[in-house]
């Protein structure tokens, strides 16, 4: 949790035009809090046997049934 709040506090208060903008190559602090977030996931990921790949995949395919782009375009609502 604590490198999750590490990548928050790198952009928390940066408009979206600043980050579109900032200088996020590979030696960024945000491209390495990324890198740190991604390391612990895989890592818990591995030790409770699942599968990354497809647990996105199945989410992803959720989320389309769910929430429909042409149903839930310019709502904020929770289904």
């Amino acid at each position: 949790m604590g490198e999750v709040g590490e990548l928050a506090a790198e952009l928390q208060w940066k408009t979206d035009a600043e980050i579109r903008d900032a200088d996020l190559g590979p030696e960024s602090p945000v491209a390495q809090e990324l890198a740190d977030v991604t390391i612990y996931l895989a890592g818990l990921a591995d030790q409770l046997g699942v599968d990354l790949n497809t647990a996105v995949v199945a989410k992803m395919v959720s989320n389309s049934t769910r929430y429909a782009a042409d149903e839930v375009r310019g709502s904020a609502e929770k289904r």
